[in-house]
């Protein structure tokens, strides 16, 4: 039998991941003394580094031999081999070196070691610009010093901001190089387009300002969370009396009566700032609690008619508890010649009758505020005539007023 020297093969290799990989080979020689064919599968191993690939691979085979006027041979075989790089040694004689590349390279280096320095003055400076920009509150400022976000890959990136670096150098502003402008981030929702952006300026040891253009909420910060106290001390006491009694007659008769009394020690906060501020009292504006406030109601029965009776009492207090009362003005305060609200007392009343149908059926009629108390009026603004106010939160600001009413239960 002649040789078969003429032929062709293939080979591929999936790789499941960057060292596995599932390979196939096929390889033919034809010629007129005959044809011999294999084809093989089975796993392959890579390792690679700069400049290296070391594989190994085992394979299964199958193996058909057919020679004219011979029975053709059929087997199976398998291979186990490697392979690596040849290593080789080649001069290249380097390009020319140019002045703009000396002063490239140099302003490389240098923009890579050197560590900015500033004098006490600049520093100071650097820092009100900083504080003058968090204090408008438009935009976020983030200084390089105090700039340490990191990207995890994006080696691509890290690249080109290593050699864009050189921009902000001195030598390149003396060789008129451009500074870089400027990054366009493009990505969806939370791929870390913000988090390249502060990356991006550390490595550039530039500050970075942040807008949103959205008006989105960037943050939600809480500073005096653990900063301050509310102190809310007082006592509050509760008592009711029951007796059935005999003072009309015609039905059976009974007395309830019923006494609330809160009395106020402190309504006071520890600010963020250490001071003691005590709202215990005030009564004219908001967050108004008085010192001393008493209910105290009473309930007739007499068969199907009944009365109750209702007082409310709320003591004095001051209108503004940082005003300072003087009637003439104080320097560096503000002022008020009379600081005070008198107590007031309230009375309501209601009048019912039981109707004697099916189910339960009441008629009743009702006044409040009986005395006609107007509430306490303040001033609206400081320091203008013809204008108050009330603290509806606290006082009746309607006045007398009537009501006629029923009720069914079923």
């Amino acid at each position: 039998m002649g040789d078969i020297p003429q032929g062709a093969g293939a080979a591929v290799t999936y790789n499941f991941t960057p060292h596995w990989g599932l390979e196939a080979d096929y390889g033919g020689n034809f010629n007129k003394f005959g044809s011999e064919q294999t084809a093989s599968i089975g796993p392959r191993f890579a390792w690679r580094s700069e400049g290296v690939m070391v594989f190994a691979h085992t394979l299964l085979g199958y193996n058909r031999l057919n020679v004219p006027l011979v029975d053709t041979s059929n087997g199976l075989g398998a291979i186990l081999g490697g392979g690596g790089p040849v290593p080789t040694l080649v001069r290249v004689a380097p390009p020319a070196e140019t002045p703009l590349d000396r002063a490239f390279a140099k302003a490389l280096e240098e923009t890579r070691m050197k560590v900015a320095t500033l004098t006490p003055a600049e520093a100071e400076e650097k820092w009100r610009k900083g504080e003058t920009v968090r204090d408008e509150g438009l935009l976020e400022f983030y200084p390089p010093d105090d700039n340490s976000f990191e990207l995890g890959g994006f080696s691509h990136l890290k690249d080109w901001l290593e050699r864009e670096r050189v921009g902000f150098s001195s030598e390149a502003r003396a060789l008129d190089l451009p500074t870089p402008r400027g990054i366009l981030i493009v990505g969806v929702q939370g791929c870390g387009k913000s988090l390249a952006a502060k990356a991006i300026a550390r490595a550039w040891q530039q500050p970075l300002l942040k807008l949103d253009a959205g008006n989105n909420i960037v943050e939600v910060d809480r500073f005096f969370i653990n900063f301050s106290k509310v102190f809310i001390e007082g006592v509050d006491l509760e008592a009711s009396y029951r007796k059935s009694v005999e003072l009309l007659g015609g039905g059976p008769e009974q007395v309830v009566a019923r006494f609330y009394a809160t009395d106020l020690i402190k309504n006071a906060s520890l600010t963020q700032f250490g001071s003691y501020d005590e709202w215990a009292g005030q009564v004219g504006t908001a967050r108004s609690l008085p010192k001393h406030k008493y209910t105290a109601n009473l309930n007739y029965s007499n068969g199907p008619y009944s009365l109750f009776m209702q007082g409310r009492y709320i003591s004095k207090g001051k209108l503004d508890h940082t005003l300072a009362e003087s009637p003439v003005p104080v320097v560096g305060m503000q002022s008020i010649n009379d600081n005070t609200i008198g107590s007031i007392f309230y009375l309501d009343m209601n009048v019912g009758y039981t109707v004697p149908v099916a189910g339960d059926l009441r008629i009743y009629g009702q006044v409040q505020n009986v005395l006609d108390r107007s509430p306490p009026t303040v001033a609206a603004a400081y320091g203008r005539t013809g204008s108050n106010s009330n603290n509806p939160q606290l006082y009746d600001v309607l006045g007398r007023r009537y009501f006629l009413g029923m009720n069914y239960k079923f």
